[in-house]
């Protein structure tokens, strides 16, 4: 055992676990989400077991010590189940979107979903869809389609209907917002993506 595992609190682990996925590009912070996701898709409150977890983590390629996964486990096994709560995991690694931040993430979202069920497909979404400024597209190395495919497999479009749910819509801009400082820049690239006023 690590004698420097001793004193490890909850949030050094996370931050450990997002740096090293950051070295692997941002795609597999989101990838990540999906992994998960794909594990056990079926159960219910976004819950997964020790070993999925684990086998998740390792899938991408993070190491953590025994004692870092107990400490972690533990922090966020909320209900004492057993199992791993993967919406304090995500929050953890991401951090929550400030105030102003999500406020443009949730007008994008009811953008499409003006009855708030909470649910949207691709069809809505490929109206609003602008990908001209998007870097790939500008040296023609994709096309606006395929920008906008690789977008929705982003969120894990596991039934391959298009549909997204406001939690995944929040889950992978939690993601991209841990990636920009700027509270500017984030919305003015929300609001340049999906024609906000």
């Amino acid at each position: 055992m690590n004698t420097g595992d001793f004193n490890l609190i909850p949030s050094q682990i996370l931050k450990k676990i997002k740096d090293t996925l950051k070295t692997k590009g941002v795609r597999n912070l989101r990838g990540l989400g999906r992994a998960f996701k794909y594990v056990a898709p079926s159960k219910a409150g976004r819950k997964l077991d020790k070993t999925e977890f684990y086998s998740s983590l390792r899938a991408y390629g993070v190491e953590i010590s025994r004692s870092e996964g107990e400490t972690l486990l533990e922090h966020l096994d909320l209900h004492q189940d057993g199992l791993i709560n993967l919406d304090a995991f995500f929050q953890g690694l991401w951090g929550t979107p400030n105030a102003t931040r999500q406020k443009v993430i949730d007008e994008a979202f009811w953008k499409f979903d003006p009855e708030r069920i909470g649910v949207i497909n691709q069809h809505e979404l490929r109206v609003a869809f602008d990908s001209s400024s998007h870097p790939k597209v500008l040296n023609g190395e994709l096309c606006s389609d395929e920008v906008f495919i690789q977008f929705l497999q982003a969120f894990g479009d596991k039934h391959g209907d298009g549909s997204i749910t406001k939690t995944e819509w929040d889950d992978y801009y939690s993601a991209v917002s841990s990636e920009i400082e700027s509270d500017d820049l984030f919305i003015l690239l929300l609001k340049q993506c999906w024609r906000l006023q």
